[in-house]
């Protein structure tokens, strides 16, 4: 691949990835639903399916899922119209809204008239929630880490142990 994009893996962040994508440069890219918008904006003509299956496997690969929240304070001094705010963002028009501006998912059970979804709705039976636990961060930084070195030519295996070892050392904690 380094072939094909001949640059460091410095310069090859998520906004390069998601840009390429959406100039019509990059055949695929994984993503998710908060890049719906984005690439439609781009007038791509794109679908979404699952992850291609690891080599040896019939299932698709298997990724985290996140959700985003939306909170009100428990301190306001308008607790009715703050109670009233948190209702309006799970109803189902705002859940339609906005699915229809972002291309998120909705968190509750409402049909959304989108092509995207059932290819994000078909990963989630191969995802795990993403843990909400400091080490998540680490865990980012030593994956981030190793993808960057394997890019820019170091070896495999190395990398993917030094991950692994790291990814032991979150877990003991």
């Amino acid at each position: 691949m380094k072939e094909v994009i001949n640059l460091p893996a410095a310069d090859l962040g998520t906004d390069t990835a998601d840009g390429a994508f959406a100039a019509g440069t990059a055949a695929m890219h994984i993503s998710g639903p908060w890049n719906v918008s984005n690439f439609k904006e781009a007038g791509l003509n794109y679908g979404i399916t699952t992850l291609p299956s690891l080599s040896g496997e019939s299932t698709p690969a298997a990724s985290f899922s996140g959700t985003r929240g939306m909170f009100v304070s428990a301190y306001t001094l308008h607790p009715e119209e703050a109670n009233m705010f948190a209702e309006f963002l799970i109803s189902e028009e705002m859940q339609l809204l906005r699915n229809g501006i972002t291309g998120a998912l909705p968190a509750i059970d409402v049909q959304v008239e989108s092509e995207y979804a059932k290819g994000f709705i078909d990963q989630l039976n191969y995802a795990f929630p993403m843990p909400s636990v400091p080490q998540m961060s680490a865990f980012w930084d030593a994956a981030g880490s190793a993808s960057s070195n394997i890019w820019d030519g170091a070896n495999v295996e190395t990398e993917l142990k030094a991950l692994d070892n790291a990814i032991v050392s979150f877990v003991a904690e």
